[in-house]
């Protein structure tokens, strides 16, 4: 998250006020602003977070002020988990994007409070405490949660290494290629999300026509058998010289040790250790 700077309309909408008093705070001083060559104001990643610290009197301004070094017993996950159930989705990602730029960066907080929140929302629809309709309701708003989180990370330069993201086949779960887009961007790089049931012929089109440097294909759903299609995509990867990533949640011991041991292949076992991979690609073209 470096070197973002917000305009005073997405201020606003990121911290639940009116973009007046995002002006008014910028005219009386309390919040530090730059002014862009042609006259437009824009306030820094940083200047938020000072203001954050230091705007204990604004705090009933916004749900965002009001958490800011809020220390409750409940696990964030799980706040933002009860204000999505309950039908707070603006509370709830006010909260996520505080967080992020609180803790100065966006996979933290997919890691500690986006996929724990997911999870729990498979476990509860399979204990019935949850219907298929809220289920599909929270999803759906977490995913404009996590576009929310896009906005705060620069752009990525054309230079930038690529990684192209897509599911094994007949794996659903397309938020997961979101949130490793989202990580890859603010390790700088450019990610493109194919999406789920992608023909390898197209997979080796978007490796052949975008100069990607990395292919990361994810599976949740455990009954799934994809090894064969992993091998397949490797061979079109080789072709162009570009690693493979894999991870999720569905892979068995068995399928994990048989990754391991492919050429070119790598297995991510946390969201953690798909950042550090992502660092470890080197380009050779």
């Amino acid at each position: 998250m470096q070197n973002v700077h917000f305009s005073p309309p997405e201020l606003s909408r990121m911290l639940g006020v009116n973009e007046s008093t995002i002006k008014r705070w910028i005219d009386k001083g309390l919040l530090k602003a730059e002014k862009t060559p042609g006259g437009h104001r824009r306030v820094s990643k940083k200047d938020i977070q000072n203001f954050l610290k230091e705007s204990t009197s604004l705090k009933n301004h916004s749900y965002l002020l009001s958490q800011w070094g809020k220390q409750t017993k409940q696990k964030e996950w799980e706040e933002y988990y009860d204000l999505h159930v309950n039908f707070q989705p603006e509370r709830a990602r006010s909260m996520l994007i505080a967080k992020a730029i609180m803790r100065g960066s966006v996979q933290k907080v997919l890691e500690m409070i986006v996929v724990p929140a997911l999870v729990e929302i498979g476990e509860a629809w399979n204990r019935g405490e949850i219907d298929i309709v809220d289920e599909h309701r929270v999803t759906f708003l977490i995913r404009g949660d996590l576009l929310a989180l896009e906005a705060l990370l620069p752009e990525p330069k054309d230079t930038a290494p690529r990684i192209a993201l897509a599911c094994v086949p007949e794996e659903n779960h397309e938020l997961m290629l979101i949130i490793l887009s989202l990580i890859a961007r603010e390790k700088k790089w450019n990610s493109y999300v194919l999406g789920i049931n992608v023909p390898l012929k197209e997979i080796s089109r978007v490796l052949d026509e975008r100069d990607v440097d990395a292919l990361g294909i994810t599976k949740i759903y455990q009954k799934t058998k994809s090894l064969t299609f992993i091998k397949e995509a490797n061979k079109v990867a080789q072709k162009y010289d570009v690693q493979i990533c894999v991870g999720g949640s569905g892979w068995n011991k068995q399928e994990q040790t048989v990754l391991k041991k492919l050429r070119n292949v790598s297995f991510a076992t946390s969201l953690k250790e798909y950042g550090e991979l992502l660092k470890s690609y080197i380009k050779k073209k």
